[in-house]
């Protein structure tokens, strides 16, 4: 990783427009592996990292991190990069939202919100609080579970899962069952959270079934989640308009991946084989 250098990256098959140009803003060592990435008030940008992916579970014992990387002079490059949390816990997570002093990390089973409560953009034991908003997304150390957070202009919280299913009870006693055909099997010494084959088919108690991949919305205490999306085969991420309309990004390879709207309460035509 030491001798990673910009000018290792070719900006030259990147096609901008006139006018505009690419620059690399920060690289390895300051991040490895990164699986998504949020921008707070103060332009800071947090990075989960996924060091730990698939057949590399092993390779850092200690657990993947939250970066922080800062662009401290403002000259177009970040120059500063440590670590808000590492935990043993954190196996590539693939979300991390942040929302003032919340930290949210989408880490299979469990969406995690950190508070820095002192506010120092470190996560410290005794102080800080740690808490799972959420739990029962399948899928450990595998890429079609659970993604990142993101806010709409109504305040509610929105979050989307891959295909490996979800048996989840939301902060108002209501009990989500998603499942597919999809039943991959664990890579590592982990155990997902229930039997797909237990849950598939299975009506959720808001009188719905739902298949594979989905998108949620909430309030932000974990309340009154309702299912606005389903059967995508891993939606990475969710994009909210200042109107409320919502698009994301399913990798549906093989045959193709899509850039959709979400229709609410509409199922998205996929499902595995």
């Amino acid at each position: 990783p030491s001798q990673v250098s910009p000018e290792a990256v070719p900006l030259n098959i990147i096609k901008v427009p006139e006018g505009l140009e690419i620059s690399i803003w920060a690289s390895s060592p300051m991040l490895f592996n990164p699986t998504n990435m949020d921008i707070d008030k103060d332009g800071r940008i947090w990075v989960a990292e996924g060091v730990r992916y698939r057949r590399h579970w092993n390779r850092q014992p200690e657990g993947d991190r939250i970066q922080v990387l800062e662009d401290t002079d403002g000259d177009g490059k970040a120059d500063s990069s440590h670590t808000f949390v590492q935990e043993e816990a954190l196996v590539a997570p693939l979300g991390v939202a942040v929302i003032d002093n919340k930290v949210i990390v989408s880490q299979p089973p469990e969406l995690i919100v950190y508070i820095d409560v002192n506010r120092n953009l470190v996560f410290d034991k005794g102080i800080d609080i740690r808490e799972t908003l959420l739990e029962g997304f399948s899928g450990k150390n595998h890429d079609h579970s659970l993604h990142s957070v993101t806010v709409g202009p109504n305040g509610k919280w929105y979050f989307n899962s891959g295909n490996c299913g979800a048996l989840f009870t939301d902060r108002s006693g209501k009990t989500f069952r998603i499942a597919s055909p999809y039943n991959p099997g664990v890579i590592g010494p982990y155990e997902f959270p229930f039997n797909i084959k237990d849950v598939a088919g299975k009506e959720s108690d808001d009188g719905h079934v739902y298949v594979g991949g989905f998108t949620a919305r909430m309030n932000p205490d974990g309340t009154d989640v309702e299912i606005i999306g389903h059967n995508y085969r891993n939606s990475y991420e969710q994009s909210i308009t200042s109107m409320g309309d919502v698009f994301q990004n399913d990798n549906d390879d093989p045959p193709a991946s899509r850039v959709t709207h979400i229709l609410e309460y509409g199922n998205a035509g996929f499902a595995s084989a």
